[in-house]
C-alpha cells in the first residue's frame, strides 16, 4: 500500500494509522487480513472503519455478514452505508427487506439506488422487482437504462421482455 507521498505502507504502519483514527487505513488492514484468509480479523477492521463512517467498509462488512446469515448485522451496516450515499448497499438492504416480506420498502431502496445514479445495478434490480410484480413496461424501461449503462444481463432481460411482448401482440392479432 502506498501513501500519496510514494512511501510504502507496511501492515504495521497501516495498523498504527488505523489506531490513530485513519479509517481508510483500517479498511486497508481489513483487506489485507481478508486476503490472508483471516476473516474474523478482517471483519473487526471493516467494522471499525464503518463505525468511523468509511462507507465502503460498511458495505463490505454488510455483504460478508449477509453471506454468513447474520441478517440483523447486514441490515444495520448496509443501512448505514445506504443512508450515507453508498448506493450499492441500498440494493443489499432491499434484498434483505424482500426476505423480511417488506416489498414496498425494498422497492423504495432499489429506486433510491437507481435514481441516485447506480444505474448499472440499481435500475437492473428495480427492473426485476417491477417485472416480478407484473409491471413489464416499467421493467423494460429500467432494463433499458441499465443496458445502456453496460449491464449485459439487463440487455438480455430487455430482449426477453421484448420477445414475450412480441408473442403476445402476435396472439392478439390472430
Amino acid at each position: 500500500m502506498e501513501m500519496e507521498t510514494g512511501k510504502i505502507m507496511t501492515k504495521e504502519s497501516l495498523q498504527k494509522s488505523c489506531q490513530d483514527g485513519n479509517m481508510s487505513d483500517c479498511f486497508k488492514v481489513g483487506l489485507m487480513k481478508r486476503k490472508g484468509s483471516n476473516k474474523e480479523e478482517a471483519l473487526k477492521y471493516y467494522k471499525k472503519a464503518c463505525e468511523g463512517k468509511y462507507l465502503l467498509a460498511c458495505g463490505i462488512f454488510a455483504v460478508l455478514e449477509e453471506k454468513e446469515g447474520h441478517l440483523d448485522l447486514a441490515e444495520k451496516y448496509s443501512r448505514l452505508a445506504c443512508d450515507g450515499g453508498y448506493l450499492i448497499s441500498c440494493i443489499l438492504l432491499g434484498n434483505i427487506e424482500i426476505k423480511k416480506g417488506n416489498k414496498e420498502t425494498a422497492k423504495n431502496l432499489y429506486q433510491k439506488a437507481c435514481d441516485g445514479g447506480d444505474v448499472f445495478f440499481g435500475c437492473h434490480k428495480l427492473g426485476h422487482f417491477e417485472e416480478n410484480n407484473g409491471n413489464k413496461v416499467k421493467a423494460k424501461n429500467l432494463f433499458n437504462m441499465a443496458c445502456l449503462a453496460g449491464n449485459q444481463t439487463s440487455c438480455q432481460e430487455l430482449k426477453k421482455l421484448e420477445q414475450s411482448s412480441d408473442k403476445v401482440n402476435a396472439e392478439v392479432k390472430k
